[in-house]
């Protein structure tokens, strides 16, 4: 496949496939700021933080 050329996720399928690894997806909120004003509010999907990306096996640490 050509690099660029990849089907890229709407936020919907984004957060449906993290939700289903069991993560949060990170949305990344920008918006174009120029002379005219503030623009449209564009949200994009981010990473998806899920536990195995912290690479941990053991019972959640807990606080005392």
């Amino acid at each position: 496949m050509l690099a660029g050329c990849q089907h890229r996720l709407t936020l919907e399928e984004a957060r449906a496939a993290c939700t289903k690894q069991g993560g949060f997806l990170v949305v990344i909120h920008s918006q174009k700021i120029t002379t005219a004003g503030v623009g449209e509010q564009i949200d994009s999907p981010g990473d998806c933080v899920a536990p195995d990306k912290f690479g941990t096996t053991g019972a959640p640490a807990t606080v005392k």
